[in-house]
C-alpha cells in the first residue's frame, strides 16, 4: 500500500524556517504576520498550496488609529524566475477593529450575507509558493495579525 500523500505548509523565514504537514484531505495552519502595531505594508511568510488546495487567510485587527485602511492581497511565486505576482486583492479596505477571513481556491464562492468573509479569485485556484501581503493605505498605525489555513484536496 502506498504512503498517504502529505499536504505541506512551509513558513520560510531566514532565521527560523519551519514546515508543518498534514495528511491529504487535512489542514495545516500557521502564523504569517505576528500580532503587532504596523504603519507600513507587511509581507507574510511564504506557504505552499498543493494542486486542488484552498488557502484561507484570517486577519484580526485589534487596534485601528487611522483612516488609510488595510487591504489583503494573495501573491504567487513564479517557480522559474522567483518573482512574485499578485493574483487577487480584497475589494474593500478594512478600516476598523474586527476579524476577516479571505479564501482562495476551488469551491471558494463569494458570499452575500457574511460581511467578514470574502472569497478572492474563486475562479482561479492558487498553487505552489504563495504569500499574503497586507497593504497599508497610509502611515496610520494598525495592530493586527494574519494567519493561514491551507486545506488539502480531498
Amino acid at each position: 500500500m502506498p504512503a498517504p500523500s502529505l499536504l505541506t505548509l512551509t513558513a520560510q523565514d531566514k532565521d527560523s524556517p519551519r514546515t508543518l504537514s498534514a495528511r491529504r484531505g487535512g489542514t495545516v495552519s500557521g502564523t504569517l504576520i505576528a500580532s503587532a502595531a504596523y504603519t507600513s505594508t507587511q509581507t507574510g511568510l511564504t506557504f505552499n498550496v498543493p494542486p486542488g488546495g484552498t488557502a484561507q487567510c484570517f486577519v484580526a485587527v485589534t487596534a485601528a488609529s487611522g483612516t488609510g485602511g488595510l487591504t489583503v492581497r494573495f501573491e504567487m511565486q513564479d517557480p522559474t524566475s522567483g518573482n512574485w505576482y499578485g493574483v487577487c486583492t480584497a475589494s474593500a479596505a478594512t478600516i476598523s477593529v474586527g476579524s476577516s477571513v479571505y479564501s482562495v481556491g476551488p469551491g471558494s464562492t463569494r458570499t452575500g450575507g457574511m460581511s467578514n468573509y470574502s472569497a478572492l479569485a474563486y475562479q482561479y485556484p492558487i498553487v505552489g509558493n504563495c504569500r499574503v501581503v497586507v497593504n497599508h493605505g497610509d502611515a496610520s498605525s494598525y495592530t493586527y495579525s494574519a494567519n493561514v489555513q491551507v486545506i488539502g484536496p480531498g
